[in-house]
């Protein structure tokens, strides 16, 4: 080590900077700074941004910012724009391009310009519709060829779908629809233009199920077929509407907090006479406790009787969630409950259920 520090000295003994040659010990430690700022040259596009003019720019204002790609090449650093790699970089680039294809039966071309407007605003017609209007066609994809009075008209190639239009959505997605339904849907991939894309699918899917697309018949006809039968549904029992009412619940409140109710809501008795008579049968049954539970039995299934006549299977319906209970009695849907949420939040599932299965019954 001796010999190769003084052979460096003997060659840079001419210099006019004093060369220094450090020969530390074994298991010594050293500490070798190192300048920290890096500088980088800025190339391509984004070398035509002007630079601030002022020495001292304002330090109120917020200093404007440059985003690009930094590309190390051995210790020279390069700002630039990620479409220069290819370029000033020497860097291979890979563009993916994506293609959907699918077919619309029920919509036309004029539907889906109409929709795609409507979701994405304006559309921008590529150049290989423009040159496909400089023939005439009569809309269905047939040339028409007019020599003087005569009109010839020219067969469509059955094998090969010729184009009837092509757009452009969102400066990046290309749509061309064919004379067979066939929809064509090209764009680079990446993460904006993919969402774009299956936004693009959505509009056209709801177009093709949209009442619009229905095709009208160009000629009347006697519509000789015979008709659909009844909708099952059409005419429900009881039992079966409390069955839906039931499900709609449960998918709510959970299938074993939710069960009917056996025992009626005995009607108030408001009558002058029926109080004085409802007091002397109470006096009577206070000493005959049998009598008591046999009349209060028959007054319970005269209620269920009358129920069951105006097509209510059972006169209730019990929620129990936690700690909060609730009743709702379907004769007038009323909700009893403690807790005034949680009976407000019954009472408009109830409804939404009635809306679903009405009419509920009767």
């Amino acid at each position: 080590m001796m010999r190769l520090k003084s052979k460096l000295l003997s060659l840079n003994a001419n210099k006019t900077a004093k060369v220094k040659v450090y020969s530390p010990r074994n298991c010594e430690e050293l500490r070798i700074p190192f300048r920290a700022d890096k500088t980088a040259k800025v190339v391509g596009k984004l070398a035509s941004i002007q630079p601030p003019q002022s020495i001292h720019p304002d330090q109120s204002a917020a200093p404007p910012l440059v985003t690009g790609v930094l590309v190390q090449n051995d210790f020279k650093l390069s700002l630039m724009a990620p479409e220069d790699l290819r370029e000033y970089a020497g860097l291979n680039t890979t563009t993916i391009t994506c293609k959907q294809r699918l077919t619309l039966s029920a919509a036309g071309v004029d539907l889906v310009k109409w929709a795609l407007e409507g979701t994405f605003g304006n559309i921008e017609e590529l150049p290989e519709m423009r040159r496909g209007k400089n023939g005439q066609s009569n809309g269905n994809g047939d040339h028409m060829i007019t020599d003087g009075e005569e009109t010839k008209q020219e067969d469509a190639d059955e094998e090969v779908a010729s184009l009837v239009a092509a757009y452009l959505v969102m400066g990046c997605v290309s749509v061309r629809y064919r004379t067979n339904g066939e929809v064509e849907l090209e764009w680079e991939g990446n993460m904006l233009n993919d969402g774009i894309a299956d936004s693009v699918m959505a509009v056209l899917f709801s177009v093709e199920s949209s009442p619009a697309a229905v095709k009208r018949s160009s000629a009347k006809h006697s519509h000789s077929h015979e008709l659909p039968d009844v909708n099952p549904h059409h005419s429900a029992s009881p039992e079966e509407r409390l069955e839906r009412l039931l499900w709609f619940l449960e998918a709510q409140f959970g299938q074993d907090n939710v069960a009917p109710v056996t025992t009626p809501k005995l009607p108030a008795i408001e009558d002058a006479e029926d109080k004085i008579k409802k007091d002397e049968a109470d006096d009577a049954m206070k000493t005959e406790e049998d009598g008591e539970d046999t009349q209060l039995q028959e007054r319970q299934q005269k209620e269920i009787d009358r129920l069951h006549k105006i097509g209510i299977p059972v006169p209730g319906v019990s929620i129990k969630v936690d700690r909060m209970n609730a009743t709702v009695w379907l004769e007038d849907l009323e909700v009893e409950s403690n807790n005034k949420v949680f009976a407000d939040r019954v009472r408009a599932v109830v409804e939404r259920a009635v809306e679903v299965t009405a009419p509920l019954w009767g």
